[in-house]
């Protein structure tokens, strides 16, 4: 199984090919990388950073192979962890990740990449408050981080 550690920083994972910016500029096209090369991408903290989210997830489709998945979590739209970084460029939500992986475009010729599934990863407080599936997208700092799960479709 090929790993690819997209953003690394700091944190190598053994098992992974770990990149930075310090191996390739992120926001450049294409990556270095063959079709199909990578059977899972994990990225941590990245994608707000890069100046067009669109294009790394198309390039991060274009270098997975078939069925092949992909972990990326950003700092949740409405929290301190996107809202204190002045290198962030974007914000995100589960609607972000929709369009960003063509899932309901009401265009007949986009057709989805990915099937994707949301994991909102709370704060603390998130554990004491009542109704917690109504209130994610008002209240500030109770979801600080989203995990967006995309199973590749090609």
């Amino acid at each position: 199984m090929r790993k690819l550690n997209f953003g690394a920083g700091l944190k190598r994972l053994p098992g992974f090919i770990n990149v930075d910016k310090e191996d390739f500029d992120f926001n450049i096209f294409p990556y270095p990388y063959k079709d199909d090369t990578f059977d899972y991408i994990y990225s941590h903290h990245v994608l707000e950073h890069l100046i067009d989210p669109q294009k790394v997830i198309d390039e991060l489709h274009r270098i997975s192979v078939p069925n092949g998945l992909i972990r990326i979590t950003v700092p949740y739209w409405n929290s301190k962890l996107s809202a204190n970084d002045i290198t962030h460029l974007h914000r995100f939500n589960d609607r972000t990740f929709e369009l960003l992986c063509g899932i309901g475009h009401s265009y007949k010729d986009v057709k989805p990449k990915f099937r994707l599934t949301i994991e909102y990863i709370p704060g603390q407080q998130w554990k004491y408050l009542p109704f917690k599936n109504k209130i994610k997208d008002y209240i500030p700092n109770i979801i600080p981080e989203i995990t967006a799960i995309l199973r590749v479709l090609k």
